[in-house]
């Protein structure tokens, strides 16, 4: 089992570093309005989708837990899918607004990607 790395954007200066980066990508700029910056949005989108992830990696590996049964196993699973649903709309929102995602993903059902992963896990059959 793998320890989930910190997020690398928890600091403000790293935060900071990031933003200003991008807000010299012209794709990025060319995003800009009055009132919003784009590259500070994408910034926050990155460090929030990095929780997401981390939230979604520490409940993965207490399916593996054998006690747990039932009613508190599914749970769990529902939980997991949750924050999994979390990391999703993060990868909708922030990525998808800056054009760095593709538009088709807007039409995936965070249940379908959720299950994948899972599989993936090997914890589903």
């Amino acid at each position: 089992m793998t320890t989930p790395t910190p997020n690398p954007l928890s600091s403000a200066e790293a935060m900071k570093a990031l933003a200003e980066r991008l807000e010299r990508c012209p794709q990025i700029a060319k995003l800009n309005d009055e009132g919003h910056n784009e590259a500070w949005t994408l910034a926050h989108s990155l460090s929030d989708l990095a929780d997401a992830s981390d939230a979604y990696l520490k409940i993965l590996p207490t399916l593996l837990d054998e006690s747990l049964q039932g009613d508190e196993l599914i749970q769990r699973v529902e939980a997991a899918a949750e924050s999994d649903r979390d990391l999703f709309e993060h990868v909708k929102r922030g990525l998808g607004l800056a054009g760095l995602v593709a538009p088709q993903l807007g039409d995936v059902d965070a249940r379908v990607v959720g299950k994948r992963l899972l599989g993936e896990a090997g914890l589903l059959a």
